[in-house]
């Protein structure tokens, strides 16, 4: 009689935790990619909304500051009187919309 798993079950088990750890791994790295290469046209459009929701965007004004990280973008705008910082992440972590919060 044959037995029904091909492998041992403590094997099988290092086995699905090392192919977890390594989708973990992939999914982390897309998103690194993701917030840090890819292109920052459609995440600026956002985060202008976001701070022009706090602040007159009639006023002159400008970004003195942007930063690309693992995790999301952050857009410092400055007016004459007033900064406002915008921070952009995903809504689940990886994947799904992106948010604009100005502070």
């Amino acid at each position: 009689m044959r037995p029904l798993l091909r492998y041992p079950p403590a094997d099988l088990m290092a086995r699905l935790i090392s192919l977890l750890f390594t989708l973990g791994c992939l999914a982390f790295f897309a998103m690194v990619y993701d917030n840090v290469y890819t292109d920052l046209d459609p995440v600026r459009s956002l985060a202008d909304a976001a701070a022009c929701g706090v602040q007159n965007c009639k006023k002159h004004h400008g970004v003195t500051q942007i930063e690309r990280t693992w995790s999301g973008q952050s857009f410092t705008y400055r007016w004459e009187d007033a900064v406002v910082n915008v921070d952009c992440k995903r809504h689940y972590f990886a994947v799904g919309p992106r948010e604009c919060v100005a502070k």
